[in-house]
């Protein structure tokens, strides 16, 4: 009997074995198993787009110098224009006189001859006699008149109420030409090489806006028109604190720029003749043979002083044409116009000094309206 049982388990045992060595079947389902992609497929399948940067915006060009001028002048009012343009012409001749309010301001005298700041009505019903001394390049801004002033040998730049009191020096220099620009005063200093300065109206704020000697010069805001005495007394155009472009080569005087030119008077040799340039530097063109000394603009003429007819006023259109005598005077300088007024200086000569005469009003054609000064 035991026999039988030993040999039934070996039989069960070596059936066991038997059936640990098979394949297990694989576990039933109704998904299929994917295959595995490689590397190449997964990237072949990616479509996700790739980031993009945002572009920088392009910056603005810089406008050119004409654009920059232009549409200065193209903003203006006619009556704005009209002003800047005198403007020049006083800062380039040395005006004597501004109006204001009613009020002449400038060159005169007193009771005993001596030169003085004074003031009338616009129609001469009333004098007031201000300040000793010689005013030049006056302005009058919130009740005050500024000006430089030559007085006890002596010259600066100072202000004083349009009443005459309170006369007070704002800034010690040896000058005879100032510029407000909004409320900043422009000049040059003989005393300190013939720099370009600029301060505050009470004086403050000192700073150098070209540090060299400069003639003939005019600030448009952020530029300096000027005549670079070291650069064979040529034109140049700086931006203040940027960069400073040459205009011509040849020796300019009175620089007058109307919207469209640069009018200035131009000497080669001994021959001075009227010239016209854009604003940057092209198309220099000669106006007029006539040898000219001061220069004045005035609506659609140039109104200049003729050296080859002893020193008289006469005027021509801006094409060069219609030559016309103003002034029957001999000697005259210091051209100006006030609103639609001429007015010049008549001097005369005594040994090797030259004096004044007298100042002389007139209409635009010549015809006098008033002797201010004799």
């Amino acid at each position: 009997m035991k026999r039988k049982v030993s040999a039934l388990l070996l039989f069960m045992f070596l059936l066991g074995v038997s059936a640990c060595g098979q394949a297990q079947p694989a576990i039933s389902s109704d998904k299929q198993a994917e295959p595995v992609a490689t590397t190449e497929e997964l990237q072949a399948e990616d479509t996700t787009p790739e980031p993009t940067s945002t572009p920088e915006p392009t910056p603005e060009p810089e406008p050119t110098i004409d654009d920059y001028f232009k549409s200065m002048f193209g903003l203006m009012s006619p009556e704005m224009r009209k002003a800047i343009i005198q403007n020049q012409n006083d800062t380039q001749n040395r005006a004597e006189y501004t109006i204001t309010d009613g009020w002449i301001y400038g060159l005169g005298m007193n009771k005993n001859g001596d030169i003085c700041a004074v003031k009338w009505r616009d129609n001469l019903s009333e004098k007031t006699v201000l300040t000793k001394g010689q005013l030049w390049t006056p302005y009058v801004r919130d009740a005050y008149l500024y000006g430089a002033l030559y007085q006890n040998k002596e010259t600066g730049i100072y202000r004083m109420r349009v009443s005459g009191e309170d006369l007070e020096l704002i800034f010690k220099a040896h000058t005879d030409t100032i510029q407000m620009w909004d409320d900043t005063i422009y000049f040059t200093d003989r005393d300190q090489g013939t720099q370009l300065f600029r301060m505050n109206l009470d004086g403050t704020d000192l700073n150098v806006v070209i540090d060299k000697e400069v003639y003939c010069w005019y600030v448009f805001g952020d530029y300096v028109l000027y005549q670079d005495d070291a650069d064979n007394e040529s034109l140049h155009l700086m931006k203040i604190g940027g960069e400073d472009i040459k205009l011509n080569d040849q020796v300019s005087y009175s620089p007058i720029y109307d919207g469209e030119y640069i009018y200035y008077i131009k000497r080669i040799g001994d021959d001075r003749s009227i010239w016209r340039i854009s604003i940057d530097g092209s198309d220099d063109t000669k106006i007029a043979e006539y040898d000219a000394y001061e220069i004045a603009l005035y609506n659609d003429k140039i109104y200049f002083i003729n050296i080859e007819d002893n020193d008289r006023v006469y005027a021509i259109n801006k094409d060069g044409t219609g030559l016309t005598m103003i002034s029957q005077e001999k000697q005259c300088e210091n051209i100006q116009f006030m609103g639609d007024i001429l007015k010049y200086d008549v001097t005369y000569t005594k040994g090797n000094t030259l004096y004044l005469d007298k100042v002389k009003l007139c209409e635009p054609d010549g015809t006098l309206l008033h002797t201010l000064v004799e």
